[in-house]
C-alpha cells in the first residue's frame, strides 16, 4: 500500500502521460525556406537529390540535364548534359560529386542497361553493361531499377544501386532473387546483394508491390530494406549477409492486404490496390540523431458515401520513428493536406515540402 501511494506521488510530482502521437508534438518547426526558380515547377518533390559539399543544393533531371539549384540562394549552380546518353531512357538517380556523376540508363532500343560515369561536362569516362550479370530466372527478368528511393551510393569505392525482377503474371519464382547489386570500381566486379522476402519470391503481388522496396545505409555500413506488403525490416551487411529482421509494424495498420493473384487480374485492379490499401512507403536515416523514420500509408477505401471516387493522395499517413537499434518510440500521425509524403534528412532537421504551393514557388519546412 505504501508503495503505490509513493508512485501515485511521485505520478503527480513529475506528471504521468503517453506519449503523444500527434506530429506536432513530436517535431518542432526549426526553418523554412522558399524558391521560386522555375525550372523546378515541374520536376516532382520526390525526384530531388539533397546534396551538401561546398553549398547544399537540390538535383534533379529536366530537359536531358542534371540540374543543381542552391536551396540558400535558389540560383541554379550547374547543370550538366546528358546529350552522350541520348539514346537512354529511364535515366536513374546518381551519385555527384564535384569532377563527375553517375548515372544509370537503359538503352530504348536494345535494353542493355548501364551505369555510366560522367564528367562536369557530360561526356561519358566509363560505362558498364549490366547486362553481362542479369539472367533469367523462370519467367522474370533482371533489370536495374530507376526510383527516387534509391539514390546510388559511393561507399569505399563500391558503388551500390537498385536491382529487382520483372515479374510477369502467373510466375512463382524459387530461385534467391537480388534487390541490391555493388559495383566493385576497382575491379568493376558487380555483386548480388540480399533476397526478397518470402512474400514476393511466392509470387503473390503484383504491380509496384515487387520492386519498390526502399532501401538506407546507417552509419555503420549496414543497409536496411523496407517493403511495402511487409512488417518486418531486413537489415544485411555491405557484403551481403542478412544479420537479422526487425519487427516494425504500424499500430494503423491491422492487415496487409494482398493483390490476389488470379488469371482476370488487370491493370486496373493493380492500381486500384496499390494507390488504396496500405502499405509502407520509405525508409529514411537520420544520421544526424541516429535514428530512422519509417513512412506508413493508411487505408483508403475507393468511394466516399456519396459515391465519388476519394483522390488517393488524400489518405492519412504516419511515421514510425526509430533509435539506433530499430526499436520503436513512437509513431507520429501527420497532419492531414499539409506535406508531401516524402522526408530529407539535413543538418538542420528534417525537411518537408508543403503542398500549398503557389504558381512558380516551393515552399519547404525544416522540423526537429
Amino acid at each position: 500500500m505504501k508503495i503505490l501511494i509513493s508512485f501515485i506521488i511521485l505520478c503527480i510530482a513529475f506528471g504521468c502521460h503517453e506519449i503523444s502521437n500527434k506530429f506536432e508534438d513530436n517535431f518542432n518547426l526549426k526553418d523554412s525556406l522558399q524558391l521560386n526558380n522555375k525550372v523546378m515547377d515541374s520536376v516532382s518533390f520526390s525526384y530531388y537529390h539533397y546534396y551538401k559539399n561546398n553549398g547544399k543544393f537540390f538535383i534533379f533531371i529536366k530537359n536531358n540535364k542534371i540540374i543543381g539549384v542552391d536551396i540558400n540562394s535558389d540560383e541554379i549552380k550547374f547543370e550538366i548534359s546528358l546529350i552522350s546518353l541520348d539514346s537512354m531512357d529511364n535515366i536513374g538517380f546518381l551519385y555527384h560529386n564535384s569532377d563527375s556523376i553517375f548515372v544509370s540508363s537503359i538503352h530504348n532500343k536494345t535494353k542493355n542497361m548501364f551505369i555510366s560515369l560522367l564528367d562536369k561536362d557530360g561526356k561519358i569516362i566509363k560505362n558498364w553493361n549490366i547486362n553481362n550479370y542479369s539472367e533469367k530466372i523462370y519467367d522474370a527478368f533482371f533489370f536495374i531499377k530507376v526510383n527516387y528511393k534509391h539514390q546510388m551510393l559511393l561507399l569505399n569505392n563500391k558503388l551500390y544501386f537498385q536491382a529487382s525482377f520483372n515479374f510477369r503474371r502467373g510466375t512463382i519464382p524459387k530461385s534467391s532473387i537480388p534487390i541490391e547489386m555493388e559495383l566493385n570500381l576497382t575491379n568493376d566486379s558487380i555483386t548480388k546483394i540480399g533476397e526478397l522476402p518470402s512474400e514476393y519470391k511466392e509470387g503473390k503481388f503484383y504491380g509496384n508491390h515487387q520492386k519498390d522496396y526502399s532501401r538506407i545505409f546507417n552509419i555503420n555500413h549496414e543497409l536496411i530494406f523496407s517493403f511495402p506488403i511487409c512488417n518486418k525490416l531486413f537489415v544485411y551487411n555491405n557484403v551481403g549477409k542478412l544479420i537479422k529482421t526487425v519487427e516494425c509494424k504500424s499500430k494503423y495498420i491491422d492487415r496487409i492486404e494482398p493483390i490476389e493473384k488470379n488469371k482476370y487480374l488487370d491493370l486496373s485492379s493493380i492500381i486500384d490496390g496499390y494507390s488504396y490499401n496500405a502499405q509502407y512507403a520509405d525508409i529514411i536515416y537520420d544520421s544526424i540523431n541516429n535514428r530512422y523514420l519509417r513512412i506508413v500509408l493508411h487505408k483508403l477505401e475507393k468511394y466516399a458515401k456519396d459515391g465519388k471516387v476519394n483522390n488517393w493522395n488524400n489518405r492519412k499517413w504516419s511515421i514510425i520513428i526509430m533509435d539506433k537499434d530499430l526499436k520503436i518510440i513512437n509513431e507520429v500521425l501527420m497532419p492531414d493536406n499539409k506535406f508531401w509524403k516524402y522526408l530529407i534528412p539535413t543538418d538542420k532537421g528534417i525537411l518537408m515540402k508543403s503542398i500549398e504551393n503557389e504558381i512558380n514557388i516551393n515552399k519547404f519546412y525544416i522540423f526537429k
